[in-house]
């Protein structure tokens, strides 16, 4: 599938994937890093669509499985104190047929594209 960067709104920074462990549970680290579309190959992300027809549909379960690593972005439920109260964990996991790695969009905007993430 296309590679692409998810990019938080207010900072501009990208989600970021690494190799060592999380520090509040199971699975591997997710932060942000880089800035406004730049950072490196730890940024690309692609679709794991589980369906048939192969297109990500309004609605329907979607994957995020990391370029490098393979992992997949996954959340849950639990609320963490520490560092910052009513926080929620997004990790990496490496089990694709973990629920807490499926993400439904219910909302969406289209935007063109201004750089491949191949050129960097």
């Amino acid at each position: 599938g296309d590679k692409f960067r998810l990019q938080h709104t207010l900072t501009g920074k990208n989600l970021h994937s690494h190799t060592h462990r999380a520090p509040l549970s199971d699975g591997y680290e997710v932060s942000c890093f880089g800035k406004d579309g730049n950072g490196d190959e730890s940024d690309n992300w692609e679709l794991d669509i589980p369906n048939k027809t192969g297109y990500w549909k309004r609605g329907e379960p979607v994957r995020i499985r990391h370029v490098l690593q393979g992992n997949f972005l996954a959340s849950h439920n639990k609320v963490f104190q520490r560092p910052i109260a009513g926080q929620k964990e997004v990790k990496a996991v490496t089990k694709k047929k973990d629920s807490l790695c499926l993400w439904k969009s219910e909302e969406g905007i289209y935007f063109e594209a201004t750089f491949d993430v191949d050129e960097e």
